[in-house]
């Protein structure tokens, strides 16, 4: 993926870390990242954040509409409601954002 392409991190949540130390501050952020393939994205949220936030900032980031989209996590589906402590992410996770496929269906006739 080339520089840019990158985007920087968004500061999701910050004014609510306002009144922790800087220690309690570090412990409560967690940096992700969502990826479609084309774009990266960095986000910094806490981790009792619903990732809602950060699909619906990815959206609005690469112009997708999130209906359109699946996200994974580990090769499993993320519900709008998870969190990262739910989902046990760690710093600098990937969160992949796919197309959404309808249909598969394949008929061979004969």
């Amino acid at each position: 993926m080339s520089e840019d392409q990158k985007v920087p991190v968004d500061e999701m949540n910050a004014q609510t870390v306002g009144n922790s130390t800087p220690e309690t501050a570090n412990k409560d952020l967690l940096q992700v990242r969502v990826s479609d393939s084309n774009t990266e994205v960095y986000f910094r949220v806490k981790r009792d954040t619903p990732l809602r936030r950060v699909f619906e900032g990815f959206c609005k980031r690469t112009g997708k509409d999130m209906k359109s989209l699946r996200f994974l996590y580990e090769g499993e589906r993320i519900n709008e409601d998870d969190t990262p402590q739910s989902l046990d992410m760690e710093n600098e996770d990937l969160i992949e954002a796919l197309n959404q496929q309808v249909g598969g269906l394949f008929y061979r006739q004969g």
